[in-house]
């Protein structure tokens, strides 16, 4: 049985742990779940909301990149996803921890929160084609919104 690997689309985590389950030559499935419903789902599966996460060979589950990369550290040494000098290690979690507690929180702003200002109503960017915000609707067509009896 392969490593099944939980995600949604877009997510820059999970993407991290797909190219580390390559790089250490894992075989996996992707199980891609669909926003919003994941929150649920994973809350259920791992007992955590967010992605990524994965169902190992053995049964455990791991949630969260950094712990999934641990684990995967553990399984197969073998190519080592971290540098062996301490002082570059140091450097790379610091880095991996800026992604988790600065950066990942602006790209969930960016792709989770609603915006209403101008007018604009703005969705997940899975939500609509072009992404991001569209117009609110006046409930008028365009032709009747420029029309002068409609004003």
């Amino acid at each position: 049985m392969a490593i099944k690997l939980y995600v949604i689309h877009g997510s820059h985590p999970a993407a991290a742990v797909a190219r580390a389950l390559e790089m250490k030559g894992l075989a996996y499935d992707v199980v891609e779940l669909m926003p919003p419903l994941h929150f649920a789902i994973q809350r259920v599966l791992f007992g955590a909301p967010t992605v990524p996460a994965v169902r190992l060979e053995n049964g455990m589950k791991v949630s969260g990149s950094t712990a999934i990369m641990r684990r995967l550290e553990e399984l197969a040494p073998d190519p080592p996803l971290f540098p062996s000098d301490p002082a570059a290690r140091a450097a790379v979690e610091r880095a991996e921890r800026w992604g988790d507690e600065e950066w990942q929180a602006v790209v969930r702003r960016l792709l989770w929160a609603p915006s209403t200002a101008r007018g604009r109503r703005c969705r997940p960017i899975w939500s609509t084609p072009a992404g991001g915000c569209r117009r609110r609707s006046s409930g008028l067509s365009r032709r009747e919104r420029s029309s002068p009896s409609a004003r």
